[in-house]
């Protein structure tokens, strides 16, 4: 579930919650820049809702950054694009991360798993990697 995007009470039940990228941050009347870090984001998120079981925050990059309670590493999800004539065709970022989100969950061992996910006539290949230091640092 988009945060934001519903009610308090349905996002206290959410299993996943995500945040999409600010393009354009609202100016503040403060004299400082208040901005949260991909994993800062996640982390507060399954602080303040305990009921979540895992939280995303979409990374300028296009990819995803993905924490899951109870894994000690945060995870990067990407979806490639594919390509159809004069066309590129992406996938939805909240279902690439239900995707991984489900595949990560069945694989409590680790690994980096990669899953193709059919969506109509079109399959996606989405790919789960442990995030750098630097895509967990992203402002978000």
């Amino acid at each position: 579930m988009e945060h934001g995007a519903a009610g308090e009470q349905l996002a206290r039940s959410a299993s996943l919650l995500f945040r999409r990228t600010n393009p354009t941050p609202t100016p503040t009347p403060a004299p400082v820049d208040l901005t949260w870090t991909a994993d800062g984001w996640t982390r507060h998120t399954l602080s303040a809702y305990p009921n979540c079981r895992a939280a995303a925050a979409l990374l300028p990059s296009g990819g995803s950054l993905l924490r899951i309670r109870g894994h000690e590493q945060p995870y990067t999800v990407r979806a490639e694009p594919l390509t159809e004539g004069e066309r590129i065709v992406r996938l939805d970022p909240a279902v690439a991360l239900s995707a991984a989100y489900a595949r990560l969950l069945a694989r409590p061992g680790g690994g980096e798993p990669a899953l193709n996910c059919r969506i109509g006539e079109r399959t996606f290949h989405i790919t789960a990697r442990p995030a750098t230091e630097t895509e967990t640092m992203a402002a978000i």
